[in-house]
């Protein structure tokens, strides 16, 4: 799923991709921009998750810890 992410994607095209909403970790408004950082968790148990980062609704990055 992480790696079908791709840079300019939409929330809504990631979400379907991912099949939940995440959770908002973060989000700032400036100067016309709205910056969301998104976060999806894998096993709770291993501290795997994803990190997606959406600048006016679409994918400007990506992260990823302990992953398969």
């Amino acid at each position: 799923e992480y790696n079908e992410i791709q840079t300019g994607m939409t929330y809504e095209q990631v979400k379907k991709i991912v099949g939940s909403p995440g959770e908002v970790s973060s989000q700032v408004e400036s100067h016309g921009h709205k910056v969301v950082i998104v976060t999806w968790y894998g096993n709770s148990y291993t501290g795997s998750n994803a990190n997606v980062t959406f600048t006016n609704d679409e994918v400007t990055g990506k992260a990823q810890v302990g992953l398969k």
